[in-house]
């Protein structure tokens, strides 16, 4: 351990996680099979660790709260005039079990030199009680909170040197007298939660002492002989350790990971759930490049314990260069009413602020898991919409219903709430599960969301999956069923596109409530353009079947507008990630996680600069964290062969599978002249000087595919659309112009280059 004389230290660190011969989870059976082509690259991860947050205010909520919070690897911590620990106990746990320590007495042979009051003072990183010439401070870590007292000048009079703290925690230690060693704290059934180190002295020119530690039931006390002190040269550091110990380790200790992207700084946003006991969740937003060149910054943590903040979403509002995060708070002292608050947060800021702004609810209703939409980079959309379920009472879970709110993140101002289906739920509807595509095309355009819905005054009814339109002023259009020939449960909706093009990622489940999982995850494409009163649905197909699944996330991409990247774990706590074409065709599926560390619900977005998809997910085993995978397409790209006799070919694109408008172009031919677009699975090369074309070539066939007339426009150029569905992945194309040119040669007509493009 570092010294830092002229300081005297007491430390608060917290043990590993368990092994992962610990962890239970059921099993299941194996995912499907998955390719290797185009796998995504190395897991990186965000940072040492996802939760070192420096010390920051949580302002009060409802009454509750308003205290001075920081948090490191596997503990938050609580500042006043003293320390309250929180080990991170993982959700089986069926409360906190926090152990605060205050500085009741620092004397000398039992005159106690603690004469003034304390003054607080904190900075980024430091929390100090100034007692006068004594200065007690508390330095955050990520692996622990170190505690110093401060001696700066010898101590009038001779004596042992006794520190006594008094400790108030449900967790209990045996009664220890004086001696060298360090004191357990178990919980109810015995297990060691937090372990209180034994105790070293050091003075200014290195000389080392062990102290002694007692425990009396109520206090604990460091003891530095007269003798040493008398001999010792000031300042002198004393160095205990607090430490937690068999922190539990549990699939959803890490949960509820979302990410979205900011073109402009080149961002991304990461927010992330931590149990810290099952009534207690602490929340967290993280700053990262998307080039994860650097660690990333923890902007806002919600880590107060008079709630818990059980569900975080976030988007970038282009329009104005705002991140919104949102997040639901749930207030045990309060009849575990649920509410939803919500943080902006400037573009490339990396100053952390927890400060929220409050969204009150109706009544009683809980308000729960909230998903936010925002607007394109460089847009001129100022607002985001927060979609969510409205529980009621008296009936929750089993009646509720689906609602938008419009805010506008230029003025901080949040409109009324407005319903995303009518008729409201009454005792006939159960809805939920709603969320809105990542981003608006700015300006007036839209937001699409998807929900569930069960009717629930039809005997045996199916949950089912709805899309509706929501204008930028918060019109909304009716709602429109998914169809589907299936029996069973539609559930989990998620949905991602832009500008009329979107595709739904949903499971399917042979029950409703109650039990999480599905049996197979499926995608359907539709449009919903601005103009258009009603979705057209396309092509629905599978991604995964078997076992116990659970989609997560879909993600557009904004360059081809053609395919979607998607992601689901399974009960084995495994993580995947698949894309798919403009005609729901699965490209390529990718394992993202499956070591012996356990992995969880994974997020994906779209990096437009890159061209890539960035994969988020938990991990939790030896140290907990938020790692990503860069999902990449297969390597492919046209190439021009061969010589031609005049014009040019290209392609508009990279030609993969999946993509609905790669084009074959032509320039330089003469305007307003006729050509021809030649394809083949084969190339060749015929001269054709026999057929009046002296120096050109016939470079496709010798068995055509097509041929295309078309016509090239006045300034001599020409395209031919050609989508690519999935399933010509793998297969190799030769395409070759042959134009009209007047006077070029006996024939008339001249030739381009060939055009080489491996679909993949």
């Amino acid at each position: 351990m570092i010294m830092k004389a002229p300081f005297l230290y007491l430390t608060l660190l917290p043990s590993t996680l368990l092994a992962q011969s610990d962890l239970t989870a059921e099993p299941t059976s194996a995912a499907p099979p998955l390719t290797a082509a185009g796998a995504p690259l190395g897991a990186t991860p965000l940072g040492a660790t996802p939760f070192l947050t420096p010390l920051r205010v949580a302002p009060a909520d409802q009454g509750f709260g308003g205290g001075l919070w920081a948090s490191g690897a596997h503990y938050k911590a609580a500042f006043d005039d003293g320390v309250s620990f929180y080990p991170v106990l993982g959700s089986k746990a069926p409360r906190n079990l926090p152990l605060r320590w205050r500085t009741a007495e620092i004397s000398l042979a039992q005159a106690p030199l603690l004469l003034a009051a304390a003054e607080r003072h904190a900075s980024e990183w430091r929390y100090e009680l100034r007692h006068g010439a004594i200065v007690e401070a508390y330095d955050v870590r990520d692996d622990g909170v170190e505690q110093t007292f401060v001696l700066r000048e010898r101590p009038k009079g001779a004596g042992d040197l006794v520190i006594r703290g008094v400790i108030d925690t449900e967790l209990v230690a045996a009664a220890t007298p004086f001696r060298h060693g360090s004191i357990e704290f178990c919980d109810a059934d015995g297990t060691p939660r937090v372990c209180y180190g034994a105790a070293t002295a050091i003075d200014a020119v290195g000389r080392r002492v062990a102290m002694e530690s007692s425990y009396d039931g109520r206090a604990i006390s460091l003891r530095l002989s007269a003798d040493w002190l008398q001999r010792a040269t000031f300042p002198v550091t004393v160095d205990p350790l607090l430490a937690a110990i068999n922190l539990a380790t549990e699939v959803d200790a890490l949960s509820s990971v979302d990410v979205a992207r900011d073109d402009g700084a080149n961002d991304l946003m990461v927010v992330y759930r931590r149990a810290s006991a099952s009534t207690d969740y602490d929340g967290f937003g993280l700053l990262v490049s998307d080039t994860f060149g650097g660690l990333g910054t923890n902007v806002f943590s919600d880590l107060e314990a008079a709630w818990s903040a059980e569900h975080l979403s976030t988007a970038f509002v282009g329009g104005t260069n705002r991140w919104i995060l949102a997040l639901q708070r749930r207030f045990p002292a309060a009849n575990n009413q649920s509410l939803i608050r919500y943080r902006l947060h400037a573009s490339g800021n990396p100053v952390p602020d927890n400060t929220v702004t409050h969204i009150p609810a109706v009544g009683s209703e809980n308000w729960v898991a909230p998903d936010v939409g925002g607007s394109v980079a460089a847009g001129t959309g100022d607002h985001a919409l927060i979609v969510f379920r409205a529980e009621y009472p008296f009936t929750a879970p089993f009646n509720s219903d689906v609602f938008g709110m419009l805010v506008n993140t230029q003025t901080d101002v949040y409109g009324a709430r407005f319903t995303l289906a009518s008729p409201l739920s009454g005792a006939m509807f159960d809805r939920g599960s709603v969320r809105v595509n990542k981003e608006s095309g700015g300006a007036a355009s839209s937001w699409v969301v998807a929900f569930n819905e069960i009717n629930r005054s039809q005997a045996n009814d199916d949950l089912d999956v709805y899309v509706a339109r929501v204008s930028a002023t918060g019109v909304v259009s009716n709602r429109f069923g998914l169809p589907s020939p299936s029996s069973d449960h539609k559930v989990t909706p998620s949905l991602d596109g832009r500008d009329g093009r979107y595709m739904l990622l949903y499971g399917l489940r042979a029950t409703g409530h109650g039990n999480p999982w599905v049996h197979t995850v499926r995608v359907r494409r539709f449009d919903f353009d601005e103009a258009s009163a009603a979705p057209t649905f396309g092509v629905d197909n599978f991604v995964a079947l078997g076992g116990e699944l659970y989609p997560t996330d879909i993600a557009y991409d904004s360059r081809t507008r053609s395919h979607w990247a998607m992601t689901w774990f399974d009960a084995n706590w495994d993580s995947y990630a698949a894309r798919a074409g403009y005609d729901a065709g699965i490209g390529e599926a990718f394992t993202v996680h499956d070591t012996s560390d356990l992995g969880g619900a994974p997020a994906v977005c779209f990096n437009d600069d890159a061209r890539h998809f960035h994969v988020v997910y938990p991990v939790v085993g030896g140290l907990s964290q938020i790692r990503t995978r860069t999902m990449t397409y297969p390597a492919t790209s046209a190439a021009l062969q061969a010589s031609g006799c005049g014009g040019t070919i290209s392609a508009n694109d990279v030609p993969w599978a999946g993509s609905e408008f790669f084009a074959v172009r032509a320039s330089g031919l003469a305007g307003n002249t006729a050509a021809v677009l030649l394809a083949s699975l084969s190339s060749t090369n015929v001269d054709l000087a026999p057929f009046n074309m002296p120096g050109c070539s016939l470079l496709v066939g010798p068995n055509l595919l097509f041929t295309l007339n078309v016509g090239a426009d006045p300034s001599g150029a020409a395209a031919v659309p050609l989508a690519l569905p999935t399933s010509l992945a793998g297969f190799d194309f030769y395409f070759q112009w042959a134009h009209v040119a007047f006077g070029s040669n006996p024939a008339n007509v001249l030739a381009t280059r060939r055009l080489f493009v491996p679909v993949r």
